[in-house]
């Protein structure tokens, strides 16, 4: 029980930063200027999925890994973000 709840707080600890860092309009000006400062950095913080990774890494090494394995916990980071910000193609609607 206690990996769950260690596992679900990753995972909302995760989202959370993530979403903050990459996608929030408070951020966005800090995005811009890293962005004008160096483009790649600025297309990583901006990529939740880069940053999911990134994300993922840092919270194994400060907070606690999940997997055992920290680049597995950044792969699983990159991972999740992907699943919570994917938006599959729409289908025509045909009549």
């Amino acid at each position: 029980m206690e990996q769950l709840v260690n596992f679900i707080t990753w995972v909302f600890v995760l989202t959370g930063l993530t979403s903050i860092v990459s996608m929030s309009g408070i951020f966005m000006p800090i995005r811009q200027k890293i962005f004008k400062l160096n483009p790649f950095l600025g297309q990583l913080i901006s990529c939740p999925m880069c940053f999911g990774f990134w994300a993922g890494l840092i919270l194994s090494y400060f907070y606690q890994s999940i997997t055992g394995n920290m680049f597995f916990d950044a792969v699983l980071g990159s991972g999740m973000m992907w699943y919570m910000t994917y938006e599959p193609p729409q289908m025509p609607h045909q009549h």
